[in-house]
């Protein structure tokens, strides 16, 4: 649902760590103000969305970049969109919530850093 664009900081940035399973990577909201979640997250009845363990995804061991997906958005329409998997997208995707709902932690690509 989100406008990308190629993000230089997004690009060098590594995520290490163990996920959390929060699900912020997998959910959002759209330009219209409206929430959504991927199909293949599953939501805790019990723990929500955002805080540690309160989503598992369904084909978490199948998944891959560009994988087709719909997006289900809290006002029960759904939209076209797709998996990024591994990708600069997941990475900018994620970084607003280090620190916040998601365990891992970012590393600069120093191989890429041209500063003095």
């Amino acid at each position: 649902m989100a406008v990308h664009y190629a993000d230089p900081l997004a690009s060098k940035i590594s995520l290490k760590g163990v996920c959390n399973c929060c699900g912020m990577c997998c959910s959002g909201v759209a330009p219209d103000g409206v929430q959504w979640h991927c199909e293949h997250l599953v939501i805790s009845p019990t723990v929500p969305l955002g805080f540690p363990l309160s989503t598992k995804c369904k084909v978490y061991e199948s998944r891959r970049n560009g994988m087709p997906i719909w997006l289900l958005r809290d006002d029960n329409t759904r939209k076209r969109g797709q998996c990024f998997h591994n990708t600069w997208q997941e990475t900018e995707i994620i970084l607003p919530h280090i620190g916040k709902a998601c365990s891992l932690t970012m590393h600069l690509d120093d191989s890429s850093y041209k500063g003095g």
